[in-house]
């Protein structure tokens, strides 16, 4: 997957971040073995949080939170 294509992955899944008020603000990134698939993390009211956000079959970004890892 090129670096471009990856900016553009994150850059969206903000997108979907933010418009649902899921997170305040965004820390981190990660890539899973799953194609168009990353762990999303960041703060939402102070707190910690974790999802897992992906661009579907049908084209369609799917959420899912996430436990955390102590």
């Amino acid at each position: 997957m090129s670096n471009e294509y990856k900016e553009w992955l994150h850059d969206k899944m903000a997108d979907v971040i933010f418009e649902n008020h899921l997170l305040d603000e965004i820390n981190n990134y990660w890539n899973t073995d799953i194609p168009d698939c990353s762990i999303v993390e960041g703060y939402f009211n102070g707190k910690r949080t974790c999802y897992r956000v992906w661009l579907d079959d049908n084209g369609e970004w799917q959420v899912e939170q996430k436990e955390m890892n102590k």
